[in-house]
């Protein structure tokens, strides 16, 4: 299979969702199936015989799935070639689904017929076509899993997607530049010398890595509209707000070193810490750290960084990512072993492809998301699980690697349920909301006129924007446009939006709704270059609330003020983009959010099964179990090559 031309993408005119087939995963878990056959298909003869389950495709539950989330500009002069695997990622199911097996005839994809009784304990033989293991989910930490499969000689596996692509939050499309077209990175892109597990891997696969550029000027965006530029990693805020980060910073670092490196509702503090946000925390310290700057600021960091505001997360659940990491500064630098030090040249969705090739793609479901998993059950005196897809087909096997993100774990049946610890999990760990765009261009112009290409841009409303006086009214200028009363997509001024604000909630918010709130989260230069020459690129997160807004902007129009502020920031040529695409996290059917799950407030002493590395025959992995580096790339690697290890190690000493 190549996987890097799976289904095409969608145009811009298509709403989100339009070509997706009517009865979607989401209408599952709120209604329950409709009309769905679950009846399951049998194995094809040849494929028992060769030990590896194949089965008839059900033409119905692999209809072409439409990718609404990732908004390719053809005004930009990009067309379909190139484009880039579409649809979702990580595997979910149907909570409410029945998924009792072994119903009169039932036929699972492994050649044994279930016992008419349905008590699979009566079966005395075990299974010759018994898979070792199934690996539900085939992002980065699926396949890391069945990589170490591979190289332990452990062959009788399955993975079961989904999404109609590999990858999960590994995503990519091919642009056009300057030099020719390059594959970008529309997930994780970023990497650094202390990411242990995934430098090795990309090292083993020959992926290559280079670093972030940073030389020259950086730019800052003020809330005011003001531009600053500046050199290094000071940002360019008062004495006094510098001297408060500091403090912050101090304060951060030394609550982290008092937590364990894992299970961080376990201690002292753990209570009183969770109780609270970042945002609480500096109120309550107001004196120490109170400071309007840097408010603003960890802001816009917390947005890009975790996807999601100050007040919404535990500042326990920011502890636990910090102590990953580290330290927090190491979240938000580009320096030497920090988050943003190197980039994948070859992309992290090109390291997914590699791990595929090499996994086969005869072991790998697509399209056919995991409604239900059943433990403990026994094949005379063996152990096995019975894992269900929404298609009807059913796999036995030894051990499963669950690799999805914990808030999807309520659309999966487990039999018996998960401990409640676990299993609550979702509700308390919202997956964060991240939209990110890639400009490609003729020339990397902005580094010429000696800038960097890095934007720090705290909340401001544009240039143009209407005003409104203290009591909502107008200001004279004729030439400031008041917005539509209820247009889709007014963004209610962010920095209006903080403590003691938030009626400010929607577009006729009394006197506090802008529209044209900047675009801009944070920008980074995204060149790449190989033997073609250069590939200039900017890259752009927006993280949060920021992001939500965004969301319900028309493409064409967000484009345009997303290249308005470029243009206001580099100068003119940054309006004529080669290529121009917009990936929107939150609109992936089986992701629903990037860049991490966070613990909201209570959180992680309420529910304490945080990184819980098994549960019966079942192996967690995924970033969001990762004790190091929770939330990236390693994160991933390292956890699902963690479960790979563990799976071959178990069924070569049985």
């Amino acid at each position: 299979m190549n996987w890097q031309q799976a289904k095409g993408t969608s145009n811009n005119s298509s709403p989100p969702g339009s070509e997706r087939p009517q009865q979607t995963l989401l209408s599952l878990a709120t209604y329950g199936p409709l009309d769905m056959d679950l009846t399951e298909t049998e194995v094809e003869p040849a494929a028992a015989a060769a030990g590896r389950p194949a089965v008839e495709e059900d033409a119905a539950q692999n209809e072409e799935q439409s990718d609404a989330a990732v908004e390719k500009d053809t005004m930009s002069g990009a067309g379909g070639e190139g484009s880039p695997p579409t649809a979702a990622a990580t595997t979910s199911g149907d909570a409410n689904e029945d998924t009792t097996d072994g119903a009169a005839g039932d036929t699972d994809v492994n050649g044994a017929e279930a016992a008419t009784s349905g008590d699979a304990n009566e079966e005395e033989d075990v299974d010759p076509e018994l898979l070792d293991t199934v690996i539900v989910g085939a992002g980065l930490a699926g396949l890391s899993a069945a990589y170490e499969l591979i190289k332990a000689g452990v062959g009788k596996f399955h993975m079961l997607e989904a999404s109609d692509r590999i990858g999960g939050r590994s995503y990519s499309a091919e642009l056009k530049t300057g030099a020719g077209k390059k594959r970008f990175d529309l997930g994780g892109q970023w990497v650094t010398t202390t990411q242990k597990e995934v430098v090795a891997l990309a090292q083993e696969l020959d992926v290559k890595i280079h670093k972030q550029y940073t030389s020259g000027k950086k730019v800052m965006t003020l809330p005011d509209g003001t531009i600053k530029t500046y050199s290094g990693n000071v940002p360019p805020i008062s004495p006094v707000g510098l001297a408060k980060l500091q403090l912050l910073v101090n304060e951060l670092d030394k609550m982290t070193a008092k937590m364990p490196a894992d299970g961080p509702g376990r201690f002292k503090e753990a209570k009183d810490w969770d109780r609270q946000s970042l945002d609480s925390f500096m109120q309550k310290h107001k004196k120490k750290f109170g400071n309007k700057e840097l408010s603003l600021l960890l802001d816009i960091s917390n947005r890009s960084i975790f996807g999601a505001e100050t007040q919404a997360m535990s500042l326990l659940g920011l502890l636990h990512t910090c102590r990953s990491a580290g330290g927090y500064m190491n979240l938000a630098d580009t320096a030497e072993g920090a988050a943003q030090e190197m980039v994948l040249t070859d992309c992290s969705h090109g390291l997914c492809m590699m791990l595929a090739e090499k996994v086969g793609d005869d072991r790998i479901a697509l399209s056919d998301p995991v409604i239900g998993i059943e433990q403990g059950l026994k094949m005379g005196s063996v152990d096995y699980a019975r894992v269900r897809t929404a298609s009807g087909k059913v796999y036995k096997c030894r051990h499963v690697i669950g690799t999805v993100a914990p808030h999807f774990y309520n659309h999966i049946q487990f039999k018996p349920p998960l401990p409640a610890s676990q299993g609550l999990i979702p509700r308390y760990q919202p997956m964060g909301h991240l939209v990110k765009w890639i400009a490609t261009f003729e020339t990397a112009f902005w580094r010429d006129d000696g800038f960097s290409g890095e934007v720090v841009a705290i909340s401001h409303p544009l240039p143009g924007a209407e005003e409104e006086n203290e009591t909502g009214g107008d200001t004279a200028e004729p030439n400031r446009r008041r917005p539509e009363e209820g247009r889709v997509g007014c963004m209610p001024r962010l920095s209006q939006r903080r403590r003691g604000n938030n009626e400010a909630s929607g577009p006729s918010a009394s006197g506090s709704s802008r529209c044209n709130e900047t675009p801009l989260g944070v920008v980074f230069d995204n060149c790449k270059e190989d033997e073609q020459g250069l590939h200039a690129a900017l890259v752009g997160l927006a993280g949060g609330m920021q992001a939500a807004y965004q969301s319900d902007l028309p493409l064409a129009e967000l484009k345009q003020k997303i290249l308005a502020e470029l243009v206001r920031l580099f100068g003119d040529k940054a309006s004529e983009p080669l290529d121009f695409v917009i990936k929107d996290w939150y609109k992936e059917q089986y992701v629903g959010g990037c860049p991490v799950g966070n613990y909201a407030v209570g959180g992680i002493t309420a529910f304490p099964a945080h990184g819980v590395k098994e549960t019966d025959r079942i192996l967690w992995a995924g970033t969001e179990t990762s004790s190091t580096w929770r939330g990236y790339l390693d994160g991933a690697v390292g956890t699902g090559r963690r479960a790979g290890v563990v799976a071959a190690t178990r069924v070569k000493g049985r």
